[in-house]
């Protein structure tokens, strides 16, 4: 997608861009990821901005305040700030529901969530959680929420905006990610050093990955057969082969990663360098840093910074997650059966691939509610 072509509009879709927060003097870089220009404190936020989260919708980017307890909204087509949203106290994560017609933000020091209506810009509800919510993401009506202080991720019904279960995991939670078929949650740990693997139909922990050292953030390869991990203490990205659940590779990268993005296509892997005030573009076909950009100081952030793989993904049409895949079945299905041909047809005519399939770019797909359902 591209903005009109007008003096005072960005031509950059907010898809292809990272919105870097500088923790240390209240700014944001925007980093246009199809060229890595990077815009230095572009846009001045909040004290203390900590995340950002891009609208599934395209038309906005929030940020969170950490010191002021506040949540900036940014109009991606200006680059600019139009609205400050107050919320819960030291706010950390940010994401949407799948329409972005919600926002929910997670307040660490009120043990809460904060609802945002993003069409008036207002706190509609606020949730209470267990203790120290972190991060967050979003897999049809349901949320996912890493709760820092009671080693666990809470399960929320983003439709009655209530927690619905509770997940045990490993010790101190704090980044997740899903992967595009969202069957699987990669869930970071710090005190427990590990990823654990979420099962989201059975919503169980059904591996636990040693990587090393405390983990930060996770992301998932476009494709779902890779997990990238951060970890700050030890400067280094972990590369998780997703089949087997074991580490295939250590990236070195700049100084205190605490978050990871992927570009749409999975060529490319994003570290924000809190220590060394810098990014680490990853080439992933070999697993080694290609490029270091500069940024603004203290780029500390939790959550995003850029539109996750499975959101990318997912949402725009004829995408495949990467190059045209010709040899990929062209699904054709009278009669929604059970992993008929590859796919799934449940009776809310919810469409879901195996993670082995690619769409074909430019194919349609057609389902209906047959009488016996």
């Amino acid at each position: 997608m591209a903005y009109a072509d007008t003096a005072d509009k960005d031509t950059t879709s907010v898809f292809q861009k990272a919105y870097v927060t500088s923790f240390s003097s209240g700014v944001v870089d925007v980093v246009d990821l199809t060229n890595l220009a990077v815009e230095k404190a572009k846009i001045k936020v909040g004290n203390e901005p900590n995340s950002a989260a891009i609208n599934p919708n395209k038309t906005q980017v929030f940020v969170t305040n950490r010191a002021d307890g506040t949540v900036s909204v940014i109009d991606p087509s200006t680059d600019t700030v139009i609205s400050t949203i107050a919320v819960g106290a030291l706010p950390h994560g940010v994401t949407f529901n799948s329409d972005g017609s919600k926002a929910y933000v997670a307040n660490y020091s009120s043990n809460s969530v904060s609802v945002i209506d993003t069409a008036n810009l207002s706190v509609i509800r606020t949730i209470s959680v267990s203790n120290r919510p972190v991060a967050m993401a979003v897999i049809g009506d349901r949320l996912y929420l890493t709760q820092f202080g009671s080693s666990e991720v809470s399960v929320l019904d983003v439709k009655s905006d209530t927690v619905v279960s509770k997940i045990p995991v490993s010790s101190s939670p704090y980044g997740l990610s899903v992967n595009p078929a969202g069957s699987k949650i990669y869930v970071a740990t710090d005190s427990g050093t590990t990823v654990d693997v979420i099962d989201t139909v059975t919503n169980k922990v059904e591996a636990i990955i040693p990587v090393g050292g405390p983990a930060y953030a996770t992301e998932v390869s476009p494709d779902g057969s890779k997990v990238y991990v951060v970890k700050a203490l030890s400067n280094s990205v972990t590369v998780i082969n997703a089949i087997t659940n074991q580490v295939e590779k250590n990236i070195p990268v700049g100084s205190t990663p605490y978050v990871i993005g992927l570009s749409k296509d999975g060529s490319q892997a994003f570290t924000v360098n809190y220590g060394a005030s810098t990014m680490s573009v990853i080439d992933t076909t070999n697993n080694t840093v290609i490029q270091t950009i500069n940024l603004s100081p203290g780029p500390f952030m939790v959550g995003t910074f850029m539109v996750p793989v499975a959101v990318a993904v997912n949402t725009d049409t004829g995408n495949s997650g990467g190059p045209e895949d010709t040899e990929a079945p062209i699904v054709s299905t009278y009669s929604p059966e059970k992993n008929e041909q590859n796919v799934k047809v449940n009776s809310d005519l919810t469409l879901t691939f195996n993670e082995g399939v690619k769409a074909v770019s430019g194919k349609n797909i057609s389902i209906w509610k047959p009488s016996y359902f």
